[in-house]
């Protein structure tokens, strides 16, 4: 007997920051983040976003160390800010599968 699986069927769901701060299925890029790039390593993606408004990204970059992020902050400024947002690929099925 074949037993067809197509990849998407057994990939857990793209968990980005955006989706962490968005409603279920539903990614949400917030005000404060600004300038946004991604980086894909082996295991790992690193999103970096900077903003000028690092009083306003506390409350969400918390909530996302709360979830498993690692949180990096360099303060460019009086409210300006670099901030790398990181999580090990395998880490991050395993939160989006217990959900």
């Amino acid at each position: 007997m074949n037993h067809h699986h197509s990849p998407t069927a057994t990939a857990p769901p793209v968990r980005t920051p955006y989706h962490e701060l968005g409603e279920p299925g539903s990614p949400h890029v917030p005000d404060w983040a600004r300038r946004r790039s991604v980086y894909r390593g082996a295991g790992r993606t690193t999103y970096i976003v900077e903003t000028d408004r690092l009083a306003a990204a506390r409350h969400d970059l918390k909530r996302l160390q709360r979830r498993g992020w690692r949180v990096n902050v360099t303060e460019l400024g009086k409210n300006a800010a670099s901030v790398a947002l990181s999580r090990d690929a395998l880490r991050a099925g395993a939160t989006a599968r217990r959900r």
